[in-house]
């Protein structure tokens, strides 16, 4: 591939390098998005069971406190979409050992609220991934608009499962 390249005009070069990089970005992106929905497929529903949304939600409200900035949760029937970020003057956070805090906390309240014992809640993977600049709205738009596209409300901000941070009240509620 890149003997091809070499032999186009040296103007060419760095155009052409930026086609073929979009094109495998879009197909890795297809490829993630068709493993996030096979996922969510195979995945138990018991996250639409009453009272379990606001477990998710409230867990991560409250892990505000360890530096992060919240703009949307979005949590369906068996998965959870989460848009995230360092707080203001925090410069890293260590999301690894938060999300760990997060599913540990939300399995024991899930499990006693649905009396399920001590089964799994969480998948021991998660899928964390930035938001490419210029993406922002696109990715907020598929997150709080998760439940309408599964055909589970009308609107967004009519599923019981979203959190949208007030911040972006005047941007999202139209």
């Amino acid at each position: 591939m890149e003997a091809e390249i070499m032999r186009l005009p040296e103007a060419h070069r760095v155009q052409e390098r930026h086609r073929r990089k979009f094109l495998i970005e879009g197909k890795y992106e297809l490829k993630l998005e068709d493993a996030l929905h096979q996922a969510a497929v195979d995945n138990p529903m018991f996250l639409a069971k009453e009272g379990v949304s606001e477990i998710i939600i409230n867990s991560w409200l409250f892990l505000r406190a360890s530096g992060l900035y919240i703009y949307a949760i979005c949590v369906m029937s068996n998965h959870v979409h989460l848009i995230v970020r360092a707080a203001d003057g925090v410069e890293e956070v260590p999301i690894g050992s938060i999300i760990g805090r997060h599913k540990s906390f939300t399995a024991h309240k899930i499990n006693d609220l649905l009396v399920r014992g001590e089964q799994s809640v969480w998948n021991r993977i998660y899928f964390d991934r930035r938001i490419r600049t210029g993406k922002f709205n696109t990715v907020m738009w598929y997150v709080l608009n998760n439940p309408v596209k599964a055909g589970l409300v009308k609107h967004w901000s009519d599923w019981a499962g979203t959190y949208l941070n007030p911040d972006f009240d005047e941007l999202f509620r139209n």
